[in-house]
C-alpha cells in the first residue's frame, strides 16, 4: 500500500525572502538605467589636434554668361585672367557673318597706313618704335606656332592688337589727311559700321576671374545655393574624376564664367552618425593635394544634416543620409577657379571641455552627452571640435545648457 506524500506548507518568511530579492534586482536595474549601462565619465579640460583627409567639391561664387548662336568668336581675355567691370571679353560674330567683311576692313586699313606713311614721310621716331614692337610680337607669335616658345598665344595676339591700335591712333592724330586719305577714312567707317551690326561685343558685368571651363554644376553648386547642397550631390561628384572640361563653344550657349576671386567654399560629406563635423564659426587649416602647397585658413559654416525620412514617404536611403560640411575661404581662389573636385587635409587644434569618446552618441544626426545631476540624467546636445579613439573635445550646442568641468556623465 503506497504511502501518502507529506504536504509541506510554505511559511511567510519564504515570501519575504523572494520579495527582498526582487527589490534588490529592481534597484540594480534602476541603477543600471540611471548610469547608462556603459559606465560613467567626468568632464575635464583638455586639448588635441584633429587631422582629417576628405574628398570634396569646390563651390564658387560665380555667374555664367551665355550667348546666342554665332558664326565665330574672338576672345580678348585668357583663361584665369582677372578683369574689371566693363572689360571687353569677346566679340561674338552673329549668324550670317562672313570673313569677307573682315578682310575688306583689313585691306582698307592697309591702304590707309600706306597713305599715312607717304604723307608723314620717313624718320618718325615714335612710329619706328611702335613698328619695332609690332615686329617683335610677330616674331614671338611665329616662335610659339613652331613650338619654340610657350607664351600664351591669345596673350600675344592681344598685345599685337593693342600695338596695331596704338599705331592707328597715333597716325590719325599726327597726319593731316588729304582728299584721297579722307575718302579712305570714310570707306573704312562705312565698312566698320556694317560689320558692327554683325558683331556683339561682350563686356564683363562685374569684376572677377574669367574661365571658359564648364562642368554642368555651375548653377547647383553655387555660393547662392549653399542651403540646397545635399549628400548625394557631393558624393556622386567626388566619386567621379575631376569634371572641369573645356566646352566646345561653337556648340554651346555658355560663353564664360565670371568667378569671385576671393570667396569660395569646400564641401565634403560625413556619416550621419559620425559626431565629428565642422563647427560653425570655428577656424580650420586646409591643404589641398596636387593643386597647391599653400596652407589655407577657412571658417566653418553650419553643417547641413540629412537624417529624417523625406516627405514623399520613401524610405531614407543611405545615400540620402549624412552631413554636408562647409568651409568658407576668403583668399585668392587661384587654380580652383577651374577645378571642381579635390582631396584635402583639414587640421583643427582644439582645447576645452573634454570627455571620453564613447560618452558622445549621435541621435537623428545630432551628437549628445548625458549629464548626471543628482538622481536625474539630462541629454545635452553638443558640438565636437575634435575627437580621437579615446577622447573628444566638445562644447554645448545650446547656449542655455551649460557644460562645465567636473560634471558627471553617464555613457549610453
Amino acid at each position: 500500500m503506497a504511502k501518502k506524500r507529506k504536504k509541506h506548507r510554505v511559511n511567510a518568511r519564504f515570501f519575504i525572502f523572494l520579495g527582498g530579492i526582487a527589490a534588490v534586482v529592481l534597484v540594480v536595474i534602476l541603477v543600471f538605467l540611471l548610469m547608462g549601462g556603459g559606465g560613467t565619465d567626468t568632464v575635464r579640460m583638455g586639448a588635441m589636434e584633429n587631422r582629417l583627409s576628405v574628398a570634396g567639391a569646390i563651390i564658387r561664387e560665380e555667374s555664367v554668361v551665355k550667348t546666342d548662336k554665332y558664326e565665330k568668336i574672338i576672345f580678348h581675355v585668357v583663361e584665369g585672367q582677372a578683369v574689371a567691370k566693363d572689360t571687353l571679353i569677346a566679340d561674338v560674330f552673329k549668324r550670317g557673318y562672313t570673313d569677307e567683311s573682315m578682310i575688306a576692313v583689313l585691306n582698307l586699313q592697309k591702304e590707309i597706313y600706306a597713305a599715312q606713311k607717304k604723307l608723314l614721310g620717313s624718320g618718325d621716331a615714335t612710329l619706328n618704335s611702335i613698328n619695332e614692337a609690332i615686329l617683335s610680337v610677330e616674331r614671338n607669335i611665329r616662335e610659339v606656332a613652331r613650338g619654340y616658345d610657350d607664351t600664351d598665344m591669345l596673350e600675344l595676339e592681344q598685345r599685337l592688337k593693342a600695338l596695331m591700335q596704338e599705331r592707328i591712333d597715333y597716325l590719325k592724330r599726327v597726319v593731316t589727311p588729304d582728299q584721297s586719305l579722307t575718302a579712305l577714312y570714310n570707306q573704312l567707317d562705312d565698312q566698320q559700321n556694317s560689320l558692327k551690326n554683325m558683331v556683339n561685343s561682350v563686356y564683363s558685368e562685374g569684376s572677377g576671374v574669367v574661365s571658359f571651363y564648364f562642368d554642368g554644376h555651375e548653377q547647383s553648386l553655387n555660393a547662392d545655393k549653399l542651403n540646397t547642397v545635399n549628400v548625394s550631390q557631393i558624393s556622386n561628384l567626388v566619386s567621379k574624376s575631376n569634371t572641369a572640361d573645356k566646352v566646345e563653344l561653337n556648340t554651346q550657349s555658355n560663353l564664360y564664367r565670371l568667378v569671385s576671386p576671393n570667396h569660395w567654399f569646400l564641401a565634403y560629406t560625413s556619416a550621419v552618425d559620425d559626431p565629428l563635423r565642422v563647427v560653425a564659426g570655428e577656424q580650420y587649416y586646409v591643404t589641398f593635394d596636387d593643386y597647391s602647397n599653400d596652407i589655407y585658413q577657412a571658417t566653418a559654416r553650419e553643417p547641413i544634416v540629412y537624417a529624417e525620412a523625406p516627405n514623399d514617404g520613401e524610405e531614407t536611403s543611405a545615400s540620402k543620409q549624412g552631413v554636408v560640411n562647409l568651409l568658407e575661404f576668403y583668399v585668392d581662389i587661384g587654380n580652383f577657379a577651374g577645378i571642381r573636385t579635390v582631396n584635402a587635409t583639414i587640421v583643427k587644434a582644439a582645447q576645452g571641455l573634454t570627455v571620453d569618446a564613447d560618452s558622445v552618441v549621435c541621435e537623428v544626426g545630432v551628437p549628445y552627452v548625458y549629464v548626471k545631476s543628482g538622481d536625474q540624467v539630462m541629454k545635452v546636445a553638443v558640438e565636437v571640435l575634435a575627437i580621437n579613439e579615446k577622447e573628444a573635445v566638445i562644447r554645448s550646442k545650446n547656449g542655455n545648457a551649460v557644460l562645465a568641468a567636473g560634471q558627471r556623465l553617464v555613457k549610453p
